[in-house]
């Protein structure tokens, strides 16, 4: 809990529109936001169906919370890359 990662909650739970501005703001690839935005509309209905290595990828494509070691935050993902 103190890697950094960001948790499936994080996903989920914020609305469509604001993930689409925020954490894909710096995705310049219009295939590669395509692919991350249907990925977020799945999990956002599905939160607990995703693949593992689904919620993996999109904790690769987000910047840290926090340094590793620095703070605490609850992760599904980082348990599961653990």
């Amino acid at each position: 809990m103190t890697s950094g990662l960001i948790d499936r909650t994080d996903i989920s739970g914020v609305s469509f529109e604001d993930t689409e501005q925020t954490s894909l703001a710096r995705v310049g690839d219009a295939r590669l936001r395509e692919r991350i935005l249907d990925f977020i509309a799945f999990g956002c209905t599905n939160p607990e169906a995703g693949l593992p290595a689904m919620w993996w990828r999109w904790a690769a494509w987000q910047p840290l919370l926090f340094t590793p070691g620095a703070g605490e935050h609850y992760s599904n993902i980082g348990y599961d890359v653990l």
